[in-house]
């Protein structure tokens, strides 16, 4: 097993983004065939492997970078700009990378990561797990798994089969239901194909099922919902689910609307086939609007930077999130996503059938890769309403 050790966040950084910048040209010409395939072409997976950004938010105790929040939307959004379901799958790993490290014992955490695995995790809680000696049978089928089908493990959570859980006349409270996470190699996993899909085709996001699959002791841990005892890692380990989970969100929202916007910039510039025709790009009123857009974008940024900045200050002291700061958090993911969404529709409604429409043109994929983004738990416009309720009561 890695012990702690401190690291280079700048030298981090830069080995990263010199990664990811030379597989970019491979994920841009796979994102058409990671959508028509329903699910990251062998190509697009070799990238990210590539890339060790499956490593991103793991524990240095298992080679992880153990990333801050702002270097993880940093990397998310450079990924998604160049193939948006690339960038949602590589966020899938990366946080399962966080989960498992976390969580599994020592001689597990180190056989799974001994060869720097991708991962697939499925957070909500579905079927169940048994005590056996030696372990735990699981049994379940779980939706969207999101880049399962080439991952070496599937992290699943389920219900623990124990006394003891809420009744069913009581309100579902997630946080206290006792709950179970279990590491599966991918070759006991059933992959279910129906993921027939408008947004995020290439993410292969089809069901998961496991008929009774034995789990050795170690690869599973006791979580109350989405909080568990933590095994290893530093500050971003001890981070609430719902915070952890932020950066990822707003980086993929963020480096898909830049690429809608570039795309926009570049077909507006662009003679139309029509004789006579006024190029777009000197239309007034698209200059309005592509301008608005374009501030717009950057100023999210700049606010979902600010807040996950903030986020780090009070975690990094070793201090316990506030409600208030948290619910914040969380409804920046939502403010973020639907923004970016807004603006990348209010340029795309310029830009005519045969930029919007066609399959091989990219813009017609980046938004409606937004416009999937959007429906996610995560992005729930209802976590605005609670960060409000905290503000209203002062």
């Amino acid at each position: 097993m890695v012990s702690r050790v401190v690291r280079d966040v700048e030298k981090d950084e830069l080995e990263l983004f010199d990664a990811i910048d030379r597989v970019t040209p491979v994920l841009m010409e796979q994102a058409a065939a990671d959508d028509a395939g329903r699910t990251l072409s062998a190509k697009t997976v070799e990238a990210l492997r590539e890339t060790r950004v499956a490593m991103l938010k793991a524990p240095v105790e298992v080679g992880g970078y153990e990333a801050d929040p702002m270097f993880q939307i940093r990397v998310f959004e450079k990924i998604a700009y160049a193939n948006s379901a690339a960038g949602w799958v590589a966020f899938v790993h990366a946080d399962t990378g966080w989960v498992v490290g976390s969580g599994v014992s020592d001689d597990a955490a180190q056989a799974i990561f001994a060869n720097e695995p991708l991962m697939a995790g499925l957070g909500m809680p579905v079927g169940t797990v048994q005590r056996v000696d030696g372990g735990y049978r699981v049994s379940g089928r779980w939706p969207y798994g999101s880049g399962s089908r080439h991952a070496d493990f599937v992290s699943v959570h389920a219900f623990d089969d124990v006394a003891g859980q809420p009744g069913s006349g009581e309100p579902l409270d997630l946080l206290q239901l006792k709950t179970r996470w279990a590491v599966v190699p991918t070759r006991d996993v059933k992959f279910i194909d129906n993921w027939y899909v408008a947004h995020l085709p290439g993410t292969g996001s089809g069901d998961v099922e496991i008929d009774d699959v034995f789990v050795p002791d170690g690869y599973s841990f006791p979580a109350r919902g989405l909080r568990w005892e933590v095994q290893r890692g530093g500050v971003s380990h001890h981070l609430p689910f719902q915070v952890n989970i932020a950066p990822e969100h707003i980086g993929f929202a963020l480096g898909v609307a830049r690429r809608a916007l570039d795309e926009a910039r570049t077909a507006a510039t662009r003679r139309r086939s029509v004789p006579g025709a006024p190029v777009l790009a000197d239309r007034g009123v698209f200059q309005m609007e592509f301008g608005r857009a374009d501030l717009e974008l950057e100023a999210v940024r700049e606010l979902a930077l600010a807040v996950m900045g903030q986020i780090w200050a009070v975690a990094s002291t070793g201090a316990e999130l506030d409600e208030a700061i948290a619910a914040k958090c969380v409804a920046t993911i939502s403010y973020v996503t639907q923004a970016c969404c807004d603006l990348a529709l209010r340029v795309h409604r310029y830009l005519g059938s045969s930029v919007t429409l066609p399959l091989d043109k990219p813009i017609q994929r980046v938004i409606r890769d937004l416009i999937g983004a959007t429906q996610h738990a995560a992005a729930d416009g209802g976590f605005i309403e609670t960060y409000a309720h905290h503000l209203l009561q002062g």
